[in-house]
């Protein structure tokens, strides 16, 4: 099972000479703008930070904002794995969110950060729906870029995957591709 719909684009992977931060455990991608006391969580596709424009992104978003690129699972699907079980089963929601709170409670105590929003592209656009849905969230928003929120199918079965919006308590941006699920288009 792969978290991508049929006819999806490949992995496009770049290259960077960035170099991480550690955020409490996690490596981050950290692009400050001291102008600002507002950051923006970014969670990568399954493929890692260096997936597509990603750390472009990032750059662009950091004249606006602090960004941090979130490295929050450090083994990403291997390019050339087709069944993706066992990954999804290995990084499930429960695993992560203690990892974001850590991330969370690094920004705010040693870069003055006071709002948070979340952008995902993929698989870390299911991560921003789990986490504006987390009762505990400090999010403000979130954007979800071609979102995989069927992966929570993988661990709560069919249909669930929808049933995350029922739960977000904070405004969403949901950029959809043309080949994703039609519940997940207006």
């Amino acid at each position: 099972m792969s978290c991508c719909p049929p006819n999806s684009l490949p992995a496009n992977p770049t290259a960077s000479d960035a170099t991480p931060i550690k955020a409490g455990n996690t490596d981050d991608f950290f692009y400050d703008n001291a102008t600002t006391s507002t950051l923006v969580l970014v969670f990568p596709d399954i493929y890692d930070p260096d997936s597509g424009r990603t750390k472009d992104n990032c750059v662009q978003l950091s004249a606006f904002f602090k960004v941090a690129l979130v490295d929050v699972a450090p083994e990403y699907i291997d390019r050339a794995m087709i069944d993706f079980v066992e990954w999804f089963a290995a990084r499930p929601f429960e695993l992560l969110v203690a990892k974001i709170h850590n991330i969370v409670a690094h920004f705010q105590a040693n870069h003055g950060v006071t709002t948070f929003g979340a952008v995902g592209y993929c698989w870390g656009a299911w991560i921003v729906a789990k986490c504006s849905a987390d009762s505990s969230t400090e999010l403000s928003a979130g954007v979800s870029f071609h979102p995989s929120w069927r992966v929570e199918e993988r661990y709560h079965g069919e249909g669930s995957g929808a049933k995350i919006a029922e739960s977000i308590t904070v405004p969403q941006l949901i950029l959809t591709a043309g080949n994703d699920p039609k519940w997940l288009k207006p």
